[in-house]
């Protein structure tokens, strides 16, 4: 909620203040005359009631009732009331306006039921009969009033009811309180205006010390709050003001000397490539460059004033800082920082930073990402591992065998025989793992001269050809071999690259399929997430499936998810880093699905789109 000014503190207090004062005193006056009168009004009919009791208790002492219903409309003519009498069980004897014989028993009426009880009863409501609002007073006859001749003894022998109405009193109330509303609303007006020019002579010292400090914090020290006391304001507002002036003048005096040395500052940090960070001698950011906001995902200006271990979760980048606190030496480490799921490799340079009297004041964090370096380290050495593993199988099987024979071996045909057939297999080996090696060479080299050249060709018949080729080795397991592809898919394609990026998926799939499985072979048109269209080629089986771990890294060269199965079975670990190679040269990228024990699928995505020339010459560093 954004912040009001001070007079809208005050000045809406003030008059809600006031208007229920108003209110407040409006209803109690109001109350109090209204009670006032009701009372009023309650006596006369008490008197009045004294006046004609003795005349009611004799006709009742009497037994006369035809004089007791005559009496009260006479009486009630004379005073200008409603006179009733009510037995002891609350039936109506006489009344000065209606037939008492027609009339409804009062004994549930409150004032009635008051007087019932022995004492005098009152109260006010709105009678239906004749739409008005009336006041009822009860007493209690008793037989001492009037004692009868037989001396009975004191009793109650019915109740005398007085009523009259109260229009008057609420015309008069209803006078007086529009006049009371009428004066209420001038106090209300003056007091306003008045409260309104008293928030304006509180605020507006407020408001002129606020636009001063606004121009501090924009760096314009030419503005000085009032600092005299001229004006109409409180020793505590002055004090403020002169208080501010002094703040002022500091704040000058330090903003020119930090914004000089923080524009030095600044313009060796926008100058410098490598991440930078400085410290103070707690561990908090005090200021940090471009490049370190870039890698650590960091805002500067939330970043600043934190603890950097709040910033960069990693156990020995503090107990680096805290070794160099101790010794005041410079220290160079390599590290590695997770961030999300991502693994960053830094070589980091700490250097304690000191004032011109040699004090330590701070800590200078240079970083250097070496990720990419050490990436390349990985790939080239996973590289040359399993070349050399994968060469040096064969090599050695071939020798160990050629030596056998060279010992006499061979003058035992049977045995010569065997060995000569080993050494044929691995030799064939050594030569497909050479083959495919010079083909993604092949179509590395030729991806980047741009000699990859691309048609618009109807993708069943490259399908159904991958299929007849890979026919004798999905009968020998009795393996179905099925194709779902609309006849009018097409795209632009390299006919023989796809074709072998197909035939190398299903190979694969029949490979590692159970007997008399099936094997299903998709393509299909959809759009990517960037709204483009593309084809996705699928091939899928329903062998012993992959882990999820090794699913990342399927696709590199000489990685295999399973060894021991992967050797006994063939294969030379290279054809789907084939795959993936062909399918940069198209453009486009590899995925792969798989859970243990339901299966795997693999796919292709091309674009859809027709395209002229040959393939993107930088596609094969396109990310998958």
């Amino acid at each position: 909620m954004k912040p009001k000014r001070f007079f809208w503190h005050i000045f809406p207090l003030t008059m809600f203040i006031l208007v229920a004062s108003l209110v407040c005193l409006s209803w109690y006056v109001s109350s109090e005359l209204e009670r006032f009168y009701l009372a009023q009004k309650k006596d006369d009919l008490l008197a009045a009631i004294r006046l004609i009791e003795p005349d009611i208790t004799s006709f009742l002492a009497r037994g006369d009732i035809g004089g007791l219903r005559d009496f009260p409309v006479h009486s009630a003519r004379r005073a200008g009331i409603r006179i009733t009498v009510i037995s002891p069980q609350g039936i109506v004897m006489a009344d000065s306006d209606e037939e008492a014989g027609f009339m409804q028993p009062h004994g549930g009426r409150p004032e009635v039921r008051e007087a019932l009880s022995g004492r005098v009863g009152s109260s006010v409501r709105f009678n239906a009969t004749l739409h008005k609002r009336m006041l009822y007073v009860a007493v209690p006859l008793r037989r001492e009033t009037a004692r009868s001749a037989g001396g009975q003894a004191a009793g109650m022998v019915g109740v005398l009811r007085l009523s009259a109405p109260v229009s008057s009193m609420e015309a008069a109330l209803q006078t007086f309180r529009k006049r009371l509303a009428a004066g209420g609303v001038v106090v209300l007006v003056l007091a306003g205006l008045a409260a309104l020019w008293a928030s304006s002579r509180i605020s507006q010292p407020l408001e002129e010390m606020k636009e001063s400090a606004e121009r501090f914090a924009r760096g314009d020290f030419s503005h000085r709050s009032f600092s005299h006391g001229s004006r109409m304001v409180s020793r505590e507002v002055l004090a403020l003001s002169r208080a501010l002036n002094m703040m002022a003048s500091e704040l000058e005096q330090r903003f020119r000397a930090i914004s000089r040395q923080g524009k030095e500052l600044e313009l060796v940090f926008s100058s410098m490539k490598e991440p930078v960070i400085v410290l103070d001698l707690d561990g908090r950011i005090l200021r940090l460059n471009r490049a370190a906001e870039m890698l650590l995902d960091v805002e500067r200006e939330k970043a600043r004033g934190k603890y950097i271990h709040s910033i960069i979760r990693n156990p020995g980048l503090k107990r680096h800082i805290e070794r160099v606190t101790e010794t005041w030496e410079a220290l160079e480490e390599e590290m590695v920082f997770h961030r999300l799921s991502e693994d960053f490799h830094l070589h980091v340079h700490f250097v304690p930073l000191r004032d011109e009297r040699d004090t330590p004041v701070g800590i200078l964090v240079v970083m250097n990402d070496i990720t990419g370096l050490k990436r390349l380290e990985a790939v080239r050495r996973d590289f040359v591992a399993n070349v050399s593993h994968e060469l040096k199988t064969p090599i050695t099987s071939i020798r160990g065998y050629a030596e056998t024979l060279m010992e006499g071996a061979l003058k035992d045909p049977e045995h010569a025989g065997a060995f000569l057939a080993v050494i044929v297999r691995q030799a064939n080996r050594l030569q497909a793992i050479t083959e495919d090696l010079l083909t993604l060479s092949s179509i590395e080299q030729d991806v980047r001269r741009g000699e990859i050249p691309l048609e618009q060709k109807d993708l069943i018949g490259v399908l159904e050809d991958a299929r007849d080729a890979c026919m004798p080795r999905a009968e020998e397991k009795n393996i179905a071999v099925r194709i779902e592809c609309p006849d009018d898919l097409s795209a632009a394609v390299n006919p023989p690259l796809l074709e072998q990026a197909v035939t190398n998926l299903l190979i694969n799939a029949i490979k590692y399929s159970h007997e008399e499985s099936e094997v299903i072979i998709s393509a299909k048109k959809h759009a990517d997430d960037r709204g483009q269209a593309e084809v996705v080629i699928s091939v899928q089986d329903f062998g012993q499936g992959i882990s999820e771990e090794h699913l990342p890294r399927i696709f590199e060269r000489f990685y295999r998810s399973d060894r021991a199965r992967s050797r006994r079975l063939g294969g030379t670990g290279l054809g789907l880093a084939i795959v993936k190679h062909i399918a940069l040269a198209h453009r486009g990228r590899v995925g792969v699905e798989s859970r243990m024990g339901r299966g795997s699928i693999f796919y292709v995505y091309i674009p859809a789109d027709p395209v002229s020339g040959s393939g993107d010459p930088g596609s094969e560093d396109k990310p998958l």
